[in-house]
């Protein structure tokens, strides 16, 4: 059984990221409405959740790690949630830049493709 507290959260956390979409927790829901529930609990009622870093710095690191390990589908969607989060793409960018010298321009070239892309599709690829 899980923990409601981490649940609720966890799901006040992503409704912050992501207001009006469930993402990758649907489709987990839909397979496995379990491992749905470990997911908000555990990465966010518990390390998103935990006061030591805020939010924002947190949204930061994400993105700055799914880019180093290329996981272009992850990072599209945290770069959304860290653009909800009101982090101005400069910020972006100059983590991205960061991000380069450690993991190797070529996954931070595509990564500047998809921050490029919801850029120019504006507030409404901001808001999922």
């Amino acid at each position: 059984m899980g923990d409601r507290v981490l649940f609720e959260r966890g799901m006040k956390i992503r409704k912050t990221l992501w207001p009006d979409r469930e993402g990758g927790i649907a489709v987990f829901r839909a397979l496995d409405p379990a491992y749905a529930d470990t997911i908000v609990e555990q990465a966010y009622g518990a390390v998103y959740g935990d006061p030591t870093l805020d939010l924002r710095t947190r949204s930061l690191l994400t993105c700055a790690v799914l880019t180093a390990l290329g996981r272009s589908r992850g990072l599209e969607s945290h770069l959304r949630g860290a653009l909800n989060l009101g982090i101005p793409p400069a910020e972006l960018i100059a983590m991205l830049k960061q991000v380069a010298l450690y993991a190797g321009y070529p996954v931070v070239n595509d990564a500047f493709g998809t921050l490029k892309r919801l850029i120019d599709e504006g507030p409404a690829a901001a808001a999922p």
